[in-house]
């Protein structure tokens, strides 16, 4: 997989192709990585795979989107209500929904906090990653472009 965009997904696949179970387990205690050193090679990772993820998996990507899009727009619209419970409700809503998926992944539930801000941003990033793609303008990643 060594040409591989997504070698992870890659991987994964001929696991599972050779008939074997693929399973997704947190590993901190025993392997340690770091993916990205700031955030113009965080953009160029996620930027890479975003709109590739829509387009080879339309359901699961549009459900993402679709979430995506939703906890995103609580922000604006908090900020719009003209009643302050309002704008706490309409901020907190779509961060609770996720508290359980952070529990179940051992996350600090206060991340959930975060969330619609940083749902914002993916969607500016998607957008970003589906210009580089329909402008055919490829990706670069660790050197190479694909």
């Amino acid at each position: 997989v060594r040409g591989s965009l997504v070698e992870d997904v890659d991987i994964a696949s001929r696991i599972a192709n050779a008939g074997e179970r693929v399973l997704l387990l947190r590993a901190e205690r025993d392997v340690s990585v770091r993916m990205y050193d700031g955030l113009a090679s965080i953009w160029e990772g996620f930027g890479k795979n975003a709109f590739r993820f829509i387009a080879a998996s339309p359901r699961s990507g549009l459900v993402t989107a679709a979430a995506t899009v939703a906890f995103a727009s609580a922000v604006p619209r908090a900020f719009r209500t003209p009643r302050w419970r309002g704008r706490i409700a309409l901020y907190l809503t779509p961060a609770a929904a996720l508290v359980p998926w952070l529990r179940r992944a051992d996350v600090p539930a206060a991340y959930a906090l975060l969330h619609p801000l940083a749902s914002a941003t993916f969607q500016v990033l998607a957008l970003d990653s589906m210009r580089r793609a329909a402008l055919r303008r490829g990706t670069v990643w660790k050197g190479r472009r694909y």
